[in-house]
């Protein structure tokens, strides 16, 4: 492939300190000395274009694990990524040597782009211009629940050049890296994005639209976040560490196993992700549902002890609530239940989660019509909601209405179909 570099020659600017010699005159003494800053100058030059230019050496390691315990100055991004799509995506080796040369010629363009640029402002939309208007990284819509290892495994998405909120980030993420700007990961709500800091002002750029710009007004408001979340437990909008952003990859990797029905390996990934990020809720989360599959006392005490502790990290969890106004249910306490069902209701009372929870609940309680009730309040909310689909389907035709539950188990089956 016919490189994209620039010649070092034809971007250094050569600095030369004009030496005189007189006709029939030799060298002075300053004369020498002019001369030596002149050649020292051109080194210095030459060095500073090459360190720009050249990209940066990866670790030797080619085993994941070895990658993942790198210090934090050592720590190769894009090499651990593709070790991890190796490790469980099944990358071939020759596979991540292609794209650690692929990463490396973009990031030597962006390097070499972003030299004369004095902001970090300007350096940052020319990552963003790069990744979606130059190599034509975009959002992967049809995967709205993170269930194909397309979105997933680096290598893929590198290959598709499409991906999900967190693999579009990393994208971001690696590139930056590269070329020496100071971008990093941060978690939201069943989200992830990148942010740079700007005279003291956080800029969290949304990467699936584009690298839009999001304040932290708009961020509250359309997640609803506790400030306990963000400025004392750490669990939102604070800079992750390498480890921390492979807890958000385990916790999606327990998700995958855990739409295949391999609860033990859900649960493994799970575990991982909460070992790498204590303050991961969402591992914590999907854990405790994981957890919920079973109907062992010791796996219900420790899925109410993910949960409660998700809840203290950050108060406004919602998802939280539902899943732990569900077991309550479950363990006889339905005062409990009902009221992390309001409180749910009245964190998101857009969402149709809550009345999901609410429908299963009164469906265990033999009450059917409720329960139809509840899940369709779920679907006024959230259309596409397929816990939703699926339910009321059930209850459909439990209640007869044959017609109405194969309508449902329709939609709920090509939209299952899509979302793989």
């Amino acid at each position: 492939m016919k490189s994209s570099l620039t010649p070092v020659s034809r971007l250094t600017p050569i600095i030369v300190v004009p030496v005189v010699f007189l006709a029939g005159a030799c060298a002075t003494q300053a004369d020498i000395e002019a001369w030596e800053r002149s050649q020292a100058l051109m080194a210095a030059s030459r060095a500073e274009a090459a360190r720009t230019l050249a990209p940066p050496a990866h670790a030797d390691t080619r085993d994941f694990r070895e990658a993942l315990d790198l210090p934090p100055e050592r720590f190769d991004l894009a090499l651990a990524l593709l070790l991890f799509a190796k490790e469980y995506g099944g990358a071939a080796g020759d596979v991540v040597e292609s794209r650690l040369k692929l990463i490396d010629q973009w990031a030597g363009r962006l390097r070499s782009r972003v030299r004369s640029m004095r902001s970090l402002e300007q350096k940052v939309y020319a990552l963003r211009d790069m990744v979606h208007d130059e190599l034509g990284f975009s959002y992967d819509g049809s995967d709205p629940r993170g269930m194909s290892p397309g979105n997933l495994f680096f290598d893929r998405v590198l290959e598709r050049k499409r991906g999900y909120c967190v693999t579009l980030s990393l994208v971001y993420l690696v590139l930056a890296r590269g070329a020496d700007l100071p971008l990093y990961g941060v978690r939201l709500p069943g989200h992830f994005a990148v942010a740079y800091d700007d005279n003291s002002q956080q800029v969290v750029l949304e990467t699936t639209a584009e690298g839009r710009p999001r304040g932290r007004i708009e961020l509250y408001t359309s997640y609803v976040m506790s400030a306990k979340s963000v400025d004392q437990t750490g669990v939102y909008l604070n800079k992750l560490s390498d480890r921390e952003i492979f807890s958000t990859l385990y916790n999606n990797l327990g998700g995958l196993r855990l739409f295949a029905n391999d609860d033990g390996g859900a649960r493994e990934g799970y575990l991982k992700a909460i070992d790498l990020a204590p303050a991961n809720i969402e591992a914590r989360y999907n854990l405790a549902r994981s957890l919920m599959r079973s109907d062992a006392v010791d796996d219900l005490q420790n899925a109410m002890a993910q949960l409660n502790e998700s809840i203290s990290l950050d108060p406004h969890f919602y998802h939280g609530y539902c899943a732990r106004a569900g077991l309550y249910d479950r363990c006889g306490e339905p005062e409990k239940a009902q009221a992390d069902l309001r409180k749910a209701k009245g964190l998101r009372p857009n969402l149709g989660g809550a009345y999901v929870e609410e429908g299963v609940i009164r469906y265990r309680n033999k009450d059917i019509k409720a329960a139809k009730e509840s899940f369709e309040l779920a679907l006024a909310r959230e259309p596409d909601n397929l816990d939703a689909l699926r339910n009321l389907s059930i209850v459909e035709g439990e209640l007869g209405n044959a017609e109405r539950s194969k309508e449902l188990a329709e939609r709920y089956e090509l939209l299952t179909k899509r979302a793989r």
